[in-house]
């Protein structure tokens, strides 16, 4: 069984990661439309791991929201997303960085499109035209999309 690392902010939640947020905020952040829905049906076919790059001071409000949300209690926290630092075989992620690099190191990705993700660093076009080429790179609007894309994915 293969196994998908989720990312939190910006592909579970509607709003990316803000370190002003009050506990409050955070045990109150809203979800993606479909989000629990899609992961109820991964978790029948995938190992699901939830994945964040938030600090360790908010570790308690946000494996409290996932669990409320999701029913999942384990989160990896790290600024690394990799098939090493994650033990998964595929990313989900809203930022194009993330998933480069992690099918770089050898996973595949899904990009979970929002306006946001293609800011940042440069990707290596060829590298993704490639990836994309071979199914290893895939990019989803929303978790429907995911939930058809996430079969083609080697």
């Amino acid at each position: 069984m293969k196994t998908l690392a989720i990312d939190l902010d910006g592909t579970l939640t509607r709003h990316q990661f803000d370190f002003n947020s009050s506990e409050e905020k955070l045990l109150t952040t809203p979800i993606m439309p479909n989000s629990q829905e899609a992961l109820q049906t991964l978790k029948k076919s995938f190992t699901v791991k939830l994945v964040t790059s938030r600090p360790e001071s908010v570790k308690m409000p946000t494996v409290h929201w996932t669990f409320q949300y999701f029913g999942i209690k384990s989160v990896i926290f790290t600024p690394e997303k990799t098939p090493k630092t994650t033990g998964a075989d595929i990313l989900i992620d809203d930022r194009l960085e993330n998933i480069e690099k992690f099918i770089k190191e050898g996973g595949s990705g899904i990009l979970f499109l929002r306006a946001w993700s293609g800011k940042g660093k440069q990707a290596d076009e060829e590298f993704m035209k490639q990836a994309s080429k071979d199914n290893k790179f895939l990019v989803a609007n929303g978790w429907k999309e995911v939930l058809d894309l996430v079969k083609k994915v080697k």
